[in-house]
């Protein structure tokens, strides 16, 4: 594999639920109609518990609270289908800002990966041709053997673009996919992030990618010399 030169932003790493897409709601409609269908009660408590998690801890959530289904791949499958059912007769609703820095990537040459664990056939219901079209590479639940926090979706992510870690930048919005970036060695800026979220390492906090420009990404990795590294928020 040729990698892309190292020292300038040549890739960005996007992860999806709740930093690009506001697709909650769909979620939330696909485990709580598994629970129903399984015997489940499921609250926002759940929700906390599994948030950035992927659909594998919410199948053990379910086992946890015995679900009349304990197979995980069963489960996931279940949740899954009652997600792209919703999925499909609606439109991807991009958060603000993500859309118009996506095609500000397209427009400059930066490449864009979209880093997530939800399954393959969910990312595509939610994001519809349009959306998948923004985007070089697509790594997705199904694509690897261990999920956000470990390192691999990021790794395999920069794997595909070609792109070495210190050529990309990470958005993210969970502890679970901010440790999973930081792990591959990516500067990330924790996007949308709730205020329990530590920010620490190669990380800065945005509240939202409204207003920001691809020179304002490239300002963070420019900041982010490995004995510069600091963590916090950034204007």
């Amino acid at each position: 594999m040729t990698l892309a030169p190292r020292g300038v932003l040549q890739g960005i790493l996007w992860d999806m639920d709740g930093t690009s897409i506001d697709s909650a709601p769909l979620w939330n409609t696909g485990i709580r109609a598994a629970a129903a269908e399984m015997g489940v009660e499921w609250d926002e408590s759940d929700d906390a518990v599994v948030r950035g998690h992927g659909m594998w801890s919410v199948a053990a959530r379910f086992r946890q609270k015995k679900a009349t289904l304990t197979d995980a791949v069963e489960t996931v499958a279940l949740i899954e289908r009652h997600t792209v059912e919703s999925a499909i007769i609606m439109s991807p609703v991009w958060l603000p800002g993500v859309r118009e820095l996506l095609e500000a990537c397209a427009g400059e040459g930066v490449r864009c990966a979209l880093v997530t664990m939800s399954g393959r056939r969910s990312v595509e219901a939610i994001l519809g041709d349009s959306g998948l079209d923004l985007f070089d590479v697509i790594v997705s639940g199904s694509d690897v053997a261990q999920p956000k926090p470990h390192p691999e979706p990021y790794l395999t992510g920069m794997d595909r673009l070609g792109l070495a870690a210190d050529s990309c930048v990470a958005l993210e919005d969970s502890l679970v996919g901010i440790t999973a970036a930081v792990a591959a060695g990516v500067t990330t800026i924790a996007v949308n992030a709730p205020a329990a979220v530590q920010v620490t390492g190669p990380v800065v906090r945005w509240q939202s990618l409204s207003g920001r420009s691809l020179d304002d990404v490239r300002d963070v990795h420019a900041a982010a010399s490995p004995g510069a590294r600091t963590g916090g928020d950034a204007a």
